[in-house]
């Protein structure tokens, strides 16, 4: 099944343009220090995506072009794209989501690389806590709950600082409610002294009853992020001013 707007939508995980190079680095994670030369597998999967060059992010991240859809970001609307598909045995869902953040491109650009304030800027968000941090590329485990619902997993984030984008990939353990995922952030200026927030995402959560019933919820968490961005951020700025 597959649902989408009249944007281009791909599912393939968004990349760096294939001109970044993996570094060679050694991250802490829960206290175990691993060198790149002996990872585990799952990161030189996750570094094989980052170089691998597609047309993906260029699709998903395009500015909308149509006159109703500049009309709606400009009166502040959240626009989304909502997508699910199903590849093998695998079902995604997420999209793609554009919202104007009335704050400067720099400071947006400079909340998005503070860990702490993810809390507050995204949705249903209990916990959120830096694994490892090295250079350009983070760990993050983060942990949402909805009653007794409670969602956790961990992504792995890189920032291109020249691009101002922020690019994430889900890292599998057992206790992740992500099967696999990925996505970013992308921040331009509008011409007016504010910000467009682009985003991206897929996420496959699994399968059976439980998940069949919280599937459409978790949809509308995704889709939501850029607006709870732009209530944190905005208000950050505001009292910034002040």
């Amino acid at each position: 099944e597959r649902r989408q707007g009249s944007l281009p939508v791909s599912s393939d995980p968004p990349h760096l343009h294939g001109r970044h190079e993996v570094q060679s680095a050694t991250m802490e994670v829960k206290g175990k220090c691993v060198s790149s030369s002996q990872a585990p597998r799952v990161f030189l999967w996750v570094a094989f995506f980052s170089v691998c060059a597609s047309s993906s992010l260029a699709q998903e991240g395009a500015t909308p072009s149509r006159g109703v859809d500049k009309q709606r970001l400009a009166r502040g609307e959240l626009l989304t794209r909502p997508v699910s598909e199903k590849r093998g045995s695998s079902l995604f869902i997420g999209g793609s989501a554009w919202q104007v953040i009335h704050c400067p491109p720099e400071l947006l650009w400079t909340a998005l690389h503070h860990t702490p304030r993810y809390r507050a800027m995204l949705p249903k968000m209990h916990a959120v806590k830096l694994l490892s941090s090295q250079g350009r590329l983070r760990i993050v485990e983060f942990q949402q709950r909805q009653g007794a619902f409670r969602f956790e997993y961990r992504l792995r984030l890189e920032f291109d600082e020249e691009e101002k984008v922020l690019f994430f990939r889900a890292l599998p353990y057992a206790e992740s409610a992500i099967r696999e995922g990925w996505g970013y952030f992308r921040v331009r200026p509008d011409g007016k002294g504010r910000s467009l927030l682009s985003y991206g995402i897929r996420a496959d959560i699994g399968r059976g009853l439980l998940v069949g019933l919280v599937r459409p919820v978790v949809h509308r968490w995704m889709l939501r992020v850029p607006s709870t961005v732009k209530s944190h951020v905005e208000s950050a700025c505001k009292a910034a001013k002040n």
